[in-house]
């Protein structure tokens, strides 16, 4: 008998992107898998403006996800609790659903994730590309199933709030900290959030749903220590808010006059 080795299955992923309506700052994304197996993967994009990158890459999905998923009727998504291809519903209407990712460095985050058959293309849109900005050096990671748990997730109030703002809308947002089911994966690598979340194994502790609770105060502390280590300005300052959430300040005035004082430290 002759064996002349052993054919491995792989499961290798490529993505790219080009203008799907340029006056609306929209793009197409279009995913592919290239391997002949199944593949779960996590999209690394950072953003440029006049061809200048101005924002290194971060994992898609890690920016809005908390509003995204506290309003699956805008939005399309949801959090996946297993695992099958991506369904083309047409490139206006797809949407990727997001589960819970642990890098190699054992950070957790709330993303976006693409499952493809083997073969398979999907394509989705993404907007907000105006005023000269477009995405910047994408790459598809791979991510490996792990299991559907229960967790507890505090996220950066910027997570949500920080959409209404930029968008002028005032979607709702969800309690925070917020228990939720969802399937994990992991990845071999270090992976960039664009902010920190704390995620802990089971159910939230009891109580209003706020991000007045520890772990709440702990996702802020943790932004602050990134902008420092980072040397951005944005992250401490978006940290330094994300804080202030959790005070339970009754006073409306007095809240929107220290939120206005730390918005103006950005200008120094």
């Amino acid at each position: 008998m002759v064996h002349e080795g052993i054919v491995l299955k792989t499961a290798s992923g490529t993505v790219n992107w080009e203008w799907y309506d340029q006056s609306q700052g929209l793009v197409k994304w279009t995913f592919a898998n290239t391997g002949n197996k199944q593949g779960s993967y996590v999209l690394m994009r950072g953003a440029a403006q006049n061809d200048t990158v101005i924002e290194a890459a971060y994992v898609f999905g890690t920016a809005f996800n908390a509003i995204y998923l506290a309003n699956p009727e805008d939005f399309g998504t949801h959090l996946m609790t297993e695992v099958s291809p991506l369904v083309d519903k047409g490139i206006t209407a797809n949407s990727p659903p997001m589960a819970l990712v642990t890098d190699s460095s054992g950070n957790r985050m709330i993303a976006f994730i693409f499952t493809l058959g083997a073969g398979q293309e999907w394509s989705m849109l993404e907007g907000g590309f105006t005023a000269g900005y477009q995405p910047a050096t994408p790459t598809l990671v791979p991510v490996k199933f792990d299991k559907v748990a229960t967790y507890c997730w505090a996220w950066n109030s910027i997570q949500c709030e920080g959409y209404n703002e930029q968008s002028g809308t005032n979607l709702p947002c969800p309690a925070n900290p917020l228990t939720i089911s969802t399937a994990s994966f992991t990845a071999e690598v270090p992976l960039e959030p664009e902010f920190i979340d704390q995620i802990n194994d089971g159910n939230c502790d009891a109580g209003t749903g706020k991000s007045s609770g520890s772990a709440g105060a702990k996702t802020c502390i943790l932004q602050i220590l990134k902008g420092i280590e980072n040397q951005d300005t944005e992250d401490v300052i978006a940290g330094i808010e994300c804080l202030l959430g959790t005070l339970d300040l009754t006073e409306k005035l007095v809240q929107h006059l220290i939120w206005e004082k730390i918005k103006k430290l950005d200008k120094l």
